[in-house]
């Protein structure tokens, strides 16, 4: 009886392996050509980039393995949350939030100093 399992756990793992393996080249290849490729246009490459992160979002928090009405529910609970907050930041926190954004458009105005060579 030992053989069998030996022979039935052997015969396993290569598929998991092959699995694993083909969908980490897969994913590797795929951002490897987004981050290179600039290929098509302005539009074309937002559809990519926002299928990427939609993508990612949906791995990150399993959403991928619901139904259609579950992804539904949970993506309008997450938007409706999300919504909620920032609402509440600008109505109850006015002054924080505007010198948090007038922060944060300073810091992507700005430039990196170079130093000189000595």
């Amino acid at each position: 009886m030992q053989p069998d399992l030996v022979s039935a756990q052997v015969g396993v793992a290569p598929a998991v392996k092959g699995f694993a393996t083909h969908y980490a080249t897969r994913d590797s290849h795929r951002m490897i050509t987004m981050k290179t490729e600039p290929s098509g246009d302005l539009l074309t490459r937002a559809k990519r980039s926002v299928s990427y992160w939609y993508t990612q979002y949906e791995l990150i928090l399993c959403i991928n393995m619901f139904e259609p009405w579950e992804k539904m529910l949970l993506n309008t609970f997450i938007a409706a949350t999300a919504l909620m907050v920032c609402y509440s930041s600008f109505v109850y926190l006015p002054n924080y939030m505007i010198s948090l954004v007038n922060r944060s458009l300073l810091f992507m105005q700005q430039r990196p100093e170079v130093s000189p060579e000595v």
